[in-house]
């Protein structure tokens, strides 16, 4: 299969290898960052070259395993654009002539590249492995001018294969007892767009197979993947009929929670571009969302405030609006957040929830300003 192609192998070591050097430098270990981003851009160099050859056979083998390479190139591309500054802080010397590209113009261009062998290969009805590799990419390129759709083949055995896996695996008395009831089990739910509403369905599934509350076989993550891939495909395309401001916010605070708790990104890596939509939209929708469930507020501010960490004022305006509102709710403990939350999309991890220390920092802040 062309997945399995040690040339697709080689560029998905390098976005992991992309990805890795992200965290690390976040954490302060430079040096090991860059042998990281080395061994990212050897691999990168290879996939490129490798590439050239696929191209240059024209069976639909080596066209599909070339497919995946550009998905994945374009998901590499991203990571460079959106942590450009990050890397040149640290390796400004280093990163000259290394062919680190990101530019929008580069990005368009594997797009382009990506629907002339889709074409070749007979469209994208007719695609079955690569299909995936094309939602990755096609999930965190929103801001590009052109767009690719998913393969209907893969949409319909990714559902069947997931509701069997969940029809399989569920166990109603792991559910805590009040996931996401604010959101599904009110008043406002029913007038939201339907697609929109099938898609919290979803995402309520997605959030429990990934925290582990539904125990699943590991031979079968596969297709907790694709079904993840997918959904998220679907939260993006929604551009031929919008949705209204506040449908707008929730659906993106979605998206920024995938990234944030599901993909475990590093910062700065997609959550920018994503928070580039949403801050704007939070302004708008501040007073409607309050008015209807202050809860749900607290849940899109705190999802917010997560996947802004390091982006400087943004960040700040997001932790002094949670501030405020944890205040005038009387949200002190850790309990107190992660009851509100749990009735969201939103599972404590217990001993290893990283939010726990975060929030006894946001204490500390709450109590400097509001004591």
């Amino acid at each position: 299969m062309a997945q399995q192609s040690p040339i697709v192998i080689d560029v998905l070591a390098a976005c992991g290898a992309f990805t890795c050097t992200s965290f690390l430098l976040l954490n302060g270990k430079s040096p090991q960052a860059r042998k990281c981003l080395q061994d990212a851009l050897q691999l990168k160099h290879q996939s490129v070259a490798s590439l050239k050859k696929l191209l240059d056979n024209p069976s639909p083998l080596y066209l599909e395993a070339a497919l995946a390479v550009v998905a994945n190139l374009i998901l590499i591309g991203l990571m460079n654009h959106d942590c450009h500054s990050l890397y040149q802080a640290n390796f400004s010397g280093y990163l000259q002539n290394q062919g680190f590209e990101g530019t929008s113009e580069t990005l368009e261009m594997h797009i382009t590249g990506i629907k002339t062998m889709v074409k070749l290969l007979g469209g994208y009805e007719s695609l079955v492995n690569s299909s995936k590799s094309c939602g990755n990419a096609a999930a965190f390129s929103g801001n590009m001018t052109q767009k690719f759709p998913m393969s209907p083949i893969f949409e319909v055995k990714t559902e069947r294969h997931f509701s069997e896996l969940v029809a399989m695996n569920h166990d109603i008395h792991s559910t805590p007892l009040h996931f996401v009831s604010g959101l599904i089990n009110t008043m406002w739910f029913a007038s939201l767009d339907p697609r929109l509403q099938n898609l919290i369905h979803s995402y309520k599934w997605i959030v429990l197979t990934y925290e582990g509350i539904l125990h699943i076989n590991n031979r079968f993550n596969s297709v907790k993947d694709d079904y993840l891939t997918l959904c998220e495909y679907r939260l993006l395309d929604f551009d031929e009929d919008p949705l209204t401001p506040f449908e707008d916010t929730i659906r993106l605070t979605i998206v920024l929670y995938s990234v944030v708790r599901l993909y475990t990104l590093p910062p700065q890596q997609c959550e920018r571009f994503i928070i580039t939509y949403l801050q704007p939209k939070i302004k708008e929708t501040s007073e409607q969302i309050q008015k209807i469930s202050p809860d749900l507020w607290f849940w899109v501010l705190w999802v917010a405030v997560l996947g802004s960490v390091g982006l400087g004022e943004c960040h700040e305006f997001f932790v002094q609006h949670l501030l405020e509102v944890a205040f005038s709710r009387g949200i002190k403990t850790w309990p107190d957040a992660s009851n509100i939350l749990e009735r969201f999309l939103f599972v404590d991890r217990g001993a290893s929830e990283p939010g726990k220390a975060f929030w006894n920092s946001v204490q500390v802040s709450m109590h400097g300003k509001f004591s």
